[in-house]
């Protein structure tokens, strides 16, 4: 028999080869989990643009571009008639019809508010009220459908890198407030405030000194979230009490006042094409406000009236003590990457910036006495300077006006 022997140099490369297999094994298991997990989670997907901006994902590369001008005209010119126009014209067909509709249903409430305000004969509290919501909402939508076919008309698809909401956070904030009334003096205040949430839990504290010292103000809000936490911007329904306390040091005045109330808020993203970054929010509430003042009283005790100042007759008189409804609508707009603002109408008889008639006496309703409107507008814009820090202007515009400038600081890091 013929022996077969073995080339010394292949049986080494096989050793070595087998080596080599072997030391590779040894490394790879351990990693193996890690390696088959990672696979998992990162598997392969296909996404859509229209997928990815709702989740909140830009891509870097994108020309961020505003809307078209001619669809932006559009909106403000024969939009102004039949609101959504500027969003028919940008192929948006289904936000063209929601806007149209809020438009329809506003003018729907104005009607019935101009039906049950021709018999005021048997007019009570609760009709009061209802007249009162039905012509706020009224307004709301009929004025707030046109604006947000103009800003989503204008908008077209711009977009910004969304922000997760804080789930802690508190803010510490430092301002000056200038109150507009050539009757009185105390128009130059420093602000002072303290917001912190916990969870579910919103609570606000104002401080409001007069410059002169005459007027000394607390006013709290305390709110709490039904809904449940989301990943992303949702409907948010919330329960709050406002509770305020004005001192009038010269004339020994107190105005206290408690409003609970239910506000919500709902992003538009979905609603039309131009309002990813439009929020609506809606604030009704019914509560209890009083004055007191032991000098009014002991003077009226005592029989001379002529000795009462007009704000003095007024808290000793019939607005001693009587119920208050507060109604607030609005819109939240982001304008660029570090800057939000709101816009809202405000039925308060809380504040001290006396209301005004808008809108029904644009058009004559109010002479004809058909719609009946009076409110306030509010305005905030918050600047973002650094991740720790914001400038916010407000403003509240009625028969007189007031602003707020104001430096908030957040304790904490802010979480983006």
């Amino acid at each position: 028999m013929r022996s077969i022997s073995a080339d010394p140099k292949r049986v080494r490369r096989s050793r070595s080869s087998a080596l080599s297999r072997v030391r590779l094994l040894c490394i790879a298991l351990p990693l193996l989990p890690l390696l088959s997990a990672q696979r998992a989670t990162c598997a392969p997907r296909a996404f859509d643009v229209e997928e990815l901006r709702d989740e909140g994902y830009v891509d870097e590369r994108q020309e961020r571009s505003f809307g078209s001008f001619s669809h932006t005209l559009t909106a403000l010119g024969p939009g102004a008639v039949l609101h959504g126009l500027g969003h028919w014209r940008m192929g948006d067909e289904g936000g063209g019809w929601a806007l149209l509709g809020a438009e329809l249903v506003g003018l729907t409430a104005l009607t019935s508010v101009a039906l049950l305000q021709r018999d005021a004969s048997h007019r009570s509290t609760i009709s009061e009220l209802g007249v009162s919501t039905l012509s706020h909402l009224g307004w709301g939508l009929t004025i707030g459908s046109w604006v947000l076919d103009v800003i989503g008309a204008y908008q077209g698809g711009l977009t910004f890198i969304q922000e997760r909401e804080q789930d802690r956070y508190a803010h510490l904030s430092l301002g000056y407030r200038y109150v507009e009334d050539p009757g009185a003096s105390l128009t130059h205040h420093i602000i002072a405030r303290h917001d912190v949430k916990r969870g579910r839990f919103k609570l606000f504290t104002e401080l409001n000194l007069e410059s002169k010292g005459q007027l000394v103000g607390v006013r709290q809000d305390l709110s709490f979230r039904l809904t449940p936490r989301a990943e992303r911007a949702s409907f948010e329904l919330s329960l709050g009490l406002k509770g305020r306390r004005w001192d009038w040091v010269e004339s020994d005045t107190t105005q206290l006042s408690l409003l609970p109330y239910l506000s919500w808020e709902l992003p538009l993203r979905g609603v039309a094409r131009g309002l990813t970054h439009t929020t609506i929010y809606q604030r009704a509430g019914y509560g209890w406000e009083g004055y007191q003042s032991p000098r009014a009283e002991r003077i009226e005790a005592r029989g001379d009236p002529d000795a009462l100042t007009l704000s003095e007759r007024v808290t000793a008189g019939i607005h001693h003590s009587r119920g208050v409804l507060l109604l607030e609508t609005g819109l939240r707009l982001k304008l660029y990457q570090d800057a939000t603002l709101s816009i809202g109408y405000l039925q308060d008889p809380t504040s001290d910036i006396e209301r005004s008639a808008w809108g029904a006496s644009i058009w004559g309703l109010n002479e004809l006495g058909l719609i009946s409107n009076e409110g306030l507008w509010s305005g905030e814009l918050v600047i973002r300077q650094t991740p720790l820090i914001d400038f916010i202007v407000e403003a509240q515009l009625g028969a007189r006006w007031s602003t707020w400038l104001t430096i908030r600081y957040t304790l904490g890091r802010r979480e983006t």
